[in-house]
Formats: structure tokens, C-alpha cells, sequence
């Protein structure tokens, strides 16, 4: 296991705007992977008076909405829970629609949203791993969006310690959301319920009406090529009217690994990385990667 309390990972993310993660309307789908420990959103704002801000849980009423103020001295941190259940789903559970899961961060003016999670406490009395990702408010809606995970399954085959834990969550904005993944390898085997043997490219999900969540879980073997392993790095997740009309059916797609890793080779560690990703039409041709303090090996970049 990596010695060290947090594991950056860095998708390609395009520098469009700092502003682009400034919003009144976020989204955070539920996502799949590894048991964890706390989660939470953190909003804040760079308003210096105090903004209202309302949480509406997917799937709930009126009366679930929680609401209160903040400024840019006043954040707020809003728990989402501890281990595996609503917000971050088993993979080996996926069965089908999700549709009371996720939120919605609505704000009388500009925010920034994060959603952030820990692994649970080791033998050592420490969290060893941590991961998040800023929202991106309305920029996150999108048609043509390409996914990304870990290269790796970390996996000792000896130990079967680290099965990689690689997921795709889409969340509809409007009814009548047909989506369709494409640009993957044949052959691959997801962890859902609800898809039975190996898949082709394009894969037809099933359609979704506003609010409305589909997670791909995928967990291949150390054993399998790279290929196999990289299966979903550049997938293309695609959405349009399922009655065939030409209205614009944008999505909102959180990918990554809650569990994987950028080693080579086999090892004991599993870390964790995923993003929430914007449309290809807000893609820039200039980019600023930022170097951690780990090793070559770990700070990769992957450019799709």
C-alpha cells in the first residue's frame, strides 16, 4: 500500500475557464466502487455575503430539500454518509435504473461543489486514501463525452488484494434519454446484473427520463491484457432522443476507479481517482499538468 494520505489523479481536463466550475446548478450522481469510509459535498461560493443554497436529494420531495446560507469565509460541508449504500454503489449490485440517487445543488448565486470521499481506517489508524471531484455545473452537460479510469488493476493475482473498481454513472436531465457507449474493445464483461456475458461496441443503455441514473461497473483481471484492462479509457458515451427527434438530450457523466491504480506490475495498494466530465465540444488544445510528489510510475498522463 502506497505510503501516503492522498493519491492525485489526474484526468484530461480542459482549461476552458476556472469559471467553468462556477454555477447555480450542480449535479452529483451516485457512482460505484470499493467500500469507503466518510463522504461528502463541500459547496463554497466567492460571494463575500452570504448566498442561499438548496440540496434536493434525486428521487425525494420538497420536504427532503435542506437549505442554508453561505459565503466565501462560511463553507458548507454536507455529509453524504459513511461506506457503500446510496451515493456510492457495490458494483457487483448494479441491477438496472437508479432513480433515487444523487443530488442537486441549486444556489441563489455562484458555487463551487466538490463531492469527496476517504477509504476506510486501516489496521494502522490511518485513511490512506482519499479522492473528489469539482463539479461542473452547467458546463457538465453534455452529448459526447469520453470516459476515463485507472491503466491498471493493481491486483497481486496471489492475493486478489486491489481488484480494480472502474465505473461509468449517467445521469439524464430530461425524459426520453436514450445513451449509447461506444469505442470500447469487444469482449469485455461489465459487473451489472442486468447485462449478461461479454459486450460489443455500441451498447445501447436502457433509457432513462430526467433524474434517472445508469452505472456501468467494470472490474477486469490483472491477468488480462492492457488492453482489456484500459477498456473504458476514451469510450465514447453518447446521448440523443430516444423518439428520434433532433432535441438535445444532454447528460451528466462521472467516471474513474474507486479502486485501481496507475503501478505497473503487480502490488498490495489500490488507489482511488475519478472526474466529472465535460462535453468534447468544450475540449481545449492547451493544458497545464501539475506534477505530484509520487513516483514516475504513478504520475501519469493520459491523453485521450
Amino acid at each position: 500500500m502506497l505510503k501516503k494520505l492522498f493519491t492525485i489523479f489526474l484526468f484530461l481536463i480542459s482549461l476552458t475557464s476556472a469559471y467553468s466550475q462556477l454555477s447555480k446548478v450542480h449535479y452529483i450522481p451516485p457512482v460505484a466502487g470499493q467500500n469507503v469510509s466518510d463522504h461528502m459535498i463541500y459547496i463554497s461560493t466567492p460571494s463575500t455575503g452570504y448566498i442561499n443554497v438548496t440540496i434536493k436529494p434525486i428521487g425525494g420531495t420538497r420536504t427532503d430539500w435542506i437549505a442554508r446560507t453561505v459565503s466565501n469565509d462560511d463553507p458548507w460541508s454536507f455529509s453524504t454518509g459513511t461506506g457503500r449504500g446510496d451515493i456510492i454503489r457495490n458494483i457487483n449490485d448494479l441491477n438496472g435504473i437508479i432513480n433515487n440517487s444523487g443530488y442537486i445543488i441549486e444556489s441563489q448565486a455562484l458555487t463551487y461543489v466538490s463531492f469527496r470521499l476517504n477509504s476506510p481506517l486501516a489496521n494502522t489508524g490511518f485513511k490512506y486514501h482519499s479522492a473528489a471531484y469539482v463539479s461542473k455545473g452547467e458546463s457538465a452537460l453534455g452529448s459526447r463525452l469520453r470516459t476515463a479510469t485507472f491503466t491498471n488493476s493493481g491486483a497481486d493475482p496471489t492475493t486478489g488484494f486491489g481488484a480494480p473498481q472502474h465505473f461509468i454513472s449517467v445521469l439524464a436531465t430530461q425524459d426520453n434519454t436514450k445513451v449509447t457507449l461506444s469505442d470500447f474493445p469487444p469482449g469485455i464483461e461489465f459487473t451489472n446484473n442486468d447485462l449478461s456475458g461479454a459486450q460489443t461496441s455500441p451498447l445501447v443503455l436502457p433509457v432513462l427520463n430526467e433524474n434517472e441514473t445508469y452505472i456501468l461497473g467494470y472490474s477486469p483481471s490483472h491477468s488480462q491484457s492492457s488492453t482489456i484492462q484500459e477498456a473504458l479509457i476514451g469510450a465514447l458515451v453518447s446521448s440523443e432522443d430516444n423518439l428520434g427527434t433532433a432535441d438535445a438530450k444532454p447528460v451528466v457523466v462521472v467516471s474513474g476507479s474507486i479502486g485501481g491504480s496507475l503501478r505497473n506490475g503487480t502490488h498490495n495498494n489500490s488507489d482511488y481517482g475519478l472526474d466529472q466530465i465535460t462535453d468534447i465540444e468544450l475540449l481545449g488544445s492547451e493544458y497545464i499538468f501539475i506534477k505530484g510528489a509520487a513516483t514516475n510510475e504513478i504520475e501519469k498522463i493520459i491523453i485521450i
